[in-house]
């Protein structure tokens, strides 16, 4: 398949470095391009910069899981693949903030108001004081 059938294909380009480097067409998971292809059970197998091609393999290991996607329309052979690469989401779990960084934000804190309240009585702080006196 040629770059420009693919762009075609997804309505967009590709990224520059589809063009310059062979890694971008990796077989790697959780690669944001690669998932896409392995997720609905193809993989690459050749790539040419130069001529602007990639070749695509079918993974027997999905027709053999499951036979019933074998028949049917294209729509229906990748919308199943597709329906779960979409739902699957990165959950991060909430980790809950330690006591000491509490801390050590509430001191900051007190810090900038005690500056702010010096300020506002003063107006300079003692070393701009000093910095600016009239000579």
């Amino acid at each position: 398949m040629r770059f420009a059938e693919i762009e075609d294909i997804i309505g967009d380009k590709l990224p520059d470095s589809a063009y310059k480097y062979k890694h971008w067409w990796s077989n790697i998971r959780n690669h944001t391009p690669s998932e896409s292809w392995l997720t609905v059970g193809w993989r690459v197998d050749e790539v040419n910069l130069e001529k602007e091609k990639v070749t695509f393999v079918r993974e027997e290991k999905l027709s053999e899981e499951k036979p019933e996607i074998r028949g049917g329309s294209r729509d229906r052979k990748s919308a199943p693949e597709f329906k779960i690469l979409a739902l699957k989401a990165k959950i991060r779990k909430r980790i809950p903030v330690s006591k000491t960084k509490v801390s050590m934000l509430q001191a900051r804190l007190k810090n900038i108001e005690r500056a702010r309240r010096m300020r506002r009585r003063r107006g300079r702080n003692p070393y701009e004081r000093k910095l600016y006196r009239e000579i």
